[in-house]
């Protein structure tokens, strides 16, 4: 009955004299009397007249407080002396007695009013978790129990949405829904936030399960805030059978609360609302982190606030300390100031026998380093090992005198924390686990993090330690790149590269191929002030003739098709440096009256530009050819040869310095011996004196390309002159390049192209033996075309799968092999290589040079590649322009495998983006005029 029912007729009888209690008779029997906020006075102890200004003025009241209102029920009608309103002296001691017992009524009810404001939830009257720990653990003693968790997945957006306010509302109506489903002895409990939960006795886990199913069907189907949302809910349940054996009935409440908690929480990784039911053997302890309910909360206020500040204390000493050993040693003696322990530490099997590290607390409570012998620790850590299992990792062993527990750090590792007490100090309650699971596992971070760090400090010092060994190796290979020499004829030679060096006149390197003159290039510009400045080589036999202008003098945007960007050509990236002009007798005569005007003025202008651009550059000018005798054949500008032969060196052929031949031999073979990391190899007598007999026609390239050939295939440390693969009479035959300089890197002296019609047909003449007197039908051209397209196919396949060779120039990984393997096959010569692939000598021993530069990480498919090539690289497939053709197939494949972007499949094919769209446009005429170069060939 609500008090305003009673009070609508009720009559204002009696106000008692401190206005502390108003008196309303409603019925014959039947009293209200409402108690006033106003608490009675204390006597003042103190005198005034010692502390005059010790007496407090009354706080004024700025809004008034809500009464309580306390209901008398009398046997009969209300005593005359308590309604009579007379302070008559006959009633004054009895109506004294009443109010005095009435003050202690008072008292009380105030009490129980606070003791329920502190167990209840202020916004939904619902229980709080310390009353639901403890009516749990009564239940417990009685019956099997089960507990439902019960979360508002959209609360959060209904906060950021509607506001607090709405929010709280939402709780309420929850709060009200659930009191309507469930029983009257059903436990209520608000945990937080919107969680909440649900103790009942049950018989069987079935009916934990079947309430909770109710319970979410009913607060899923119900709308809140005036029927304006829906909201989603997951459930967590568990149910602690009656027979379990757990030791006390506080420590049930505990597991159970713990149960459901892990149960909500898997419920809450699901996509969809959901009901999940804890199981054992699908939960463990140490799979959880502190959430809603760890184990910093209990039914214990003390205990909670213990457990914050032991979990702030402990937190901020992992967050601070990075050795691990101070970290260990000053955790456990943070957590020796909260349990009564005596030992704890680090246990680890699998490092036996410093698997043990283990701190003893001392009469100063300190933590410090156990001294004793550890092998009645080892005993009983070895029988706790063997009691752990999947679903109950925490292992407990107690005796009459001692107690020991083995927690793991994490699910990862095989590392524990082990701590032993005495049985009658220490106490392992479930509240205790959860805590003390919570703790090791931020100190098996810790652990981790120092492994980490000391595993990455090793790797520091071996990538320091690789980084120095390839520094030395670096150092080996700039001073193997100098000139390597005794002979007085190139001692001479060197005199005058460094005279030349230090002045910014042009200078003109001649001589044979392979004499070393891109090494003399180097050492010019390494000996010249400008040894800090760009040093750029510019192979003028490489560089189509439609496009060399621009590739030294640059270009506008837009200056012609596919000029998609400005770019600034050689001269201007040499700028302040060294440019090296390799194979000048190769420049069309076009561009030698450009090269002219820029060498006698300085400043040149770059393809569809008016603008004129000064670059300060030294000129280094290499040929193999007679330059004069170019001028009188009128393929070199006479003009622009004087201005150039400023300074001529002459870089002599290997014939002319066989005193140098031993000194080169030993600095090859040691090079080769660190390179392919094998023994180091020497030349017998024989083979050294026969060296310094042989012409060497082919200069130090020969002699080179000889000494890695025989490096690489024999098997014994010394090297005999049947091992080099040398003909003395085969080198008689070869023309030398001093019977006609002119003769060896012009394409316009190279044998006609090798014909492809279809027709089978006998070569007549060929440049070398290799394939002389072979050729093959036109089918078996398309064949091995189709062969190399499938397995270029699987490569692209693997690279694209994987991270490692995601980006790798594929494109350039194909000239490369067939270079290398056309080169293996020719013996080491570099003019019949370059004639069987149909480019230039100088061409074709630069990109040779150059072979390795791009790593030697192959995918695995990359061996069927090899194996595709191999008919090419043997002449028995002749393929007309063979490597254009090859570039063509990949990029028919990599166009079909449908790349990210065009920019991704330029750089797999080792080529800039408009290079790749010029390509494209190459493909499609291919395709429609050459027939043996069709789709379904290369597919």
């Amino acid at each position: 009955m609500r008090v305003e029912s009673l009070l609508y007729k009720a009559e204002e009888y009696y106000v008692s004299p401190c206005k502390n209690y108003r008196f309303y008779r409603c019925q014959d029997n039947l009293l209200l009397v409402e108690i006033g906020q106003q608490a009675p006075p204390r006597p003042n102890l103190v005198k005034a007249e010692e502390y005059p200004h010790s007496r407090r003025q009354t706080p004024a009241q700025h809004t008034s407080s809500r009464p309580c209102w306390l209901c008398l029920t009398f046997d009969g009608p209300p005593p005359g002396w308590l309604l009579s309103g007379i302070d008559h002296p006959e009633f004054a001691h009895q109506r004294q007695n009443f109010l005095r017992l009435l003050d202690t009524h008072t008292q009380l009810l105030r009490l129980m009013v606070s003791h329920n404001s502190l167990l209840s939830d202020p916004l939904t009257q619902l229980n709080s978790r310390v009353v639901l720990q403890s009516e749990l653990g009564l239940l417990c003693e009685h019956h099997s129990v089960g507990l439902i968790m019960i979360h508002c997945r959209d609360f959060h957006s209904i906060n950021q949405k509607f506001g607090h306010a709405a929010g709280d509302r939402v709780i309420t109506e929850i709060s009200a829904q659930l009191k309507r489903v469930t029983r009257n002895e059903d436990l209520l409990c608000r945990f937080g936030g919107a969680l909440f939960g649900v103790g009942l006795p049950v018989n069987h886990a079935d009916e934990t399960e079947q309430v909770a199913r109710k319970l979410q069907d009913s607060l899923q189907s119900q709308q809140y805030l005036d029927n304006a949302v829906s909201l989603c809910f997951s459930t967590g349940l568990a149910t602690l059978m009656f027979d379990e054996s757990i030791k006390s009935s506080s420590e049930k409440a505990g597991i159970l609360i713990s149960r459901a908690d892990q149960a909500l929480k898997a419920a809450q990784q699901q996509s969809e609302p959901s009901i999940t039911s804890w199981k054992s053997g699908h939960f463990s302890l140490e799979a959880t982190q502190f959430g809603y309910l760890g184990g910093i909360f209990t039914a214990d206020t003390v205990t909670d606030y213990r457990n914050m500040l032991l979990l702030w204390d402990i937190s901020s000493i992992i967050a601070d300390e990075n050795d691990f050993q101070a970290l260990l040693q000053q955790v456990i003696h943070r957590l020796a100031q909260t349990f009564d322990f005596h030992i704890a530490g680090l246990y680890t099997p699998s490092q036996h026998p410093d698997s043990l590290l283990l701190y003893e607390i001392n009469n100063n409570d300190e933590a410090v380093p156990f001294a004793a012998e550890h092998a009645h620790h080892h005993a009983i850590l070895e029988s706790l090992t063997s009691n752990l299992t999947q679903s109950q990792q925490i292992a407990e062993f107690e005796d009459n005198d001692v107690i020991a527990v083995l927690i793991p750090l994490s699910m990862e590792t095989e590392d524990f924390f082990y701590f032993r007490a005495h049985p009658n100090r220490f106490s392992v309650t479930q509240d205790t686990k959860v805590l003390l699971c919570g703790l090791t596992r931020q100190m098996g971070k810790a652990l981790r993090r120092a492994r980490l760090e000391a595993q990455f400090n090793k790797q520091l010092v071996t990538q320091k330690e690789r980084l120095q060994t390839e520094l030395e190796e670096l150092k080996e290979n700039i001073k193997s790149s100098l000139m390597v020499f005794r002979s007085e004829s190139m001692h001479h030679l060197m005199r005058q590269a460094k005279r030349a060096a230090l002045t910014d006149t042009t200078v003109l390197i001649l001589g044979e191929s392979g004499t070393g003159k891109e090494r003399l290039m180097h050492a010019i510009h390494k000996f010249s002030p400008r040894r800090e400045k760009p040093f750029v080589i510019v192979d003028c036999g490489s560089i189509p003739e439609t496009l060399i202008e621009s590739e030294l003098f640059g270009h506008a945007k837009g200056a012609f098709t596919g000029a998609q960007k400005s770019s600034r050509g050689k001269f201007q990236e040499a700028d302040g440096g060294v440019l090296a002009l390799d194979e000048i007798g190769e420049l069309p005569l076009a561009m030698q009256t450009k090269l002219l005007r820029f060498v006698q003025e300085k400043h040149f202008t770059p393809v569809g530009s008016h603008e004129y651009i000064r670059v300060d550059v030294k000129i280094i000018a290499v040929t193999n050819r007679d330059l004069m005798h170019e001028v009188q054949q009128g393929r070199f500008r006479k003009d622009l040869y004087y201005r150039l032969n400023v300074v001529t060196l002459h870089s002599p052929p290997l014939r002319e310095r066989k005193e140098d031949i031993p000194l080169l031999a030993r600095h090859f073979l040691n090079r080769y011996a660190k390179q392919y990391d094998n023994e180091n190899k020497f030349l017998s007598e024989q083979a050294l004196a026969k060296m310094q007999q042989y012409d060497w026609p082919g200069n130090i390239r020969e002699l080179e390309n000889r000494l890695m050939q025989a490096a690489l295939l024999t098997d014994t440390q010394e090297i005999r002159w049947q091992d080099l693969n040398l003909d003395p009479q085969t080198a008689a035959t070869l023309p030398s390049n001093s019977d006609n300089p002119a003769l060896f890197t012009s394409t316009n002296h190279f044998p006609p192209p090798i014909p492809s019609t279809g027709k089978t047909q006998e070569i007549q003449q060929a440049p070398c033996d290799v394939a002389a007197g072979f050729s093959l039908p036109e089918a078996d051209s398309q064949a091995c075309l189709t062969k190399v397209s499938e397995a270029l196919k699987e490569v692209l396949q693997q690279i694209q799968s994987s991270a490692v060779f995601f980006h790798s120039p594929v494109g350039i990984w194909l000239e490369d092999e067939i270079l290398q393997q056309t080169f293996v096959q020719q013996q080491g010569n570099v003019k019949a290589t370059a004639i069987q692939l149909h480019m230039s000598q100088s061409t074709a021993r630069r990109r040779i040079d150059k072979i390795g530069q791009n790593g030697s990480d192959r995918p695995p498919a990359w061996a069927e590649v090899q194996k595709a090539l191999a008919p090419i690289a043997q002449g028995k497939c002749i393929i007309d322009g063979c490597l254009d053709t090859l570039k063509l197939c990949l990029l028919q494949q990599l166009l079909a495998s449908n790349p990210s972007s065009m920019s991704l499949a330029a750089e797999i094919l080792g080529v800039s983006e408009p290079t790749l769209y010029k390509w494209k446009k190459k493909l499609t005429h291919r395709q429609q005029n050459n027939p043996v170069f069709t789709a379904k060939a290369l597919n």
